[in-house]
């Protein structure tokens, strides 16, 4: 398996789980790489990112740490798959790299998707995991499908959006107005200094 051959990934995490393997052992870096067959500059470029694993070495990890090849380069599943909502994470920005340079259309939907607030985006990414595990299917042999998957769930919820998303400051600022217990007459007075501001 060649590093082009998985989906999107980020070496750093692909390194921190391959020194949390080697640690387990109690192993420097210089025992480790004799234990895969390599050196401990290799052992020291994987584990901070700037290197790719061979697919002897990520087999004979793997099989040190009792873990799959798929786990050293993904993690856990869901995990990984919710790291879409978060949109500075290497993964988000990888999926939108890809599907924004296969289809220029898809740019205004990461741009609204990106104006959504956290709450909103979570949301959408745990509607994909939940209706991928409920069918047994939240699996790494599904990752193009999960992604897929979450396009077009990210299309149909921007897409139903009659309204302007409300940002989190303005929620929290309209919390605080709830607890008041504005009367009818005291809610429209509202909107109007509302309506009137946003006008000038």
């Amino acid at each position: 398996m060649k590093e082009h051959k998985y989906y999107f990934f980020d070496k750093s995490a692909i390194g921190k789980r391959i020194k949390a393997i080697r640690e387990s052992f109690d192993c420097t870096m210089e025992q480790f790489g004799r234990l895969v067959g390599t050196t401990k500059v290799a052992v020291y470029n994987w584990e901070t990112g700037k290197r790719f694993p061979s697919d002897d070495s990520l087999e004979w990890i793997a099989l040190l740490g009792k873990k799959t090849v798929e786990w050293i380069i993904y993690g856990d599943i869901e995990e990984y798959v919710l790291s879409l909502s978060i949109i500075e994470s290497p993964i988000y920005t990888q999926v939108k790299d890809f599907y924004t340079n296969h289809h220029a259309n898809n740019s205004s939907l990461f741009e609204r998707y990106e104006k959504a607030t956290t709450e909103t985006r979570t949301d959408m990414v745990k509607q994909v995991v939940n209706d991928y595990a409920r069918r047994n299917l939240l699996i790494y042999s599904q990752l193009k499908h999960i992604f897929d998957s979450f396009m077009s769930t990210m299309e149909d919820a921007l897409s139903k959006q009659d309204t302007v998303e409300l940002p989190d400051e303005l929620k929290n600022s309209l919390s605080k107005i709830k607890k008041k217990n504005l009367s009818e007459k005291g809610i429209d007075s509202l909107l109007e200094s509302i309506r009137a501001y946003l006008e000038y």
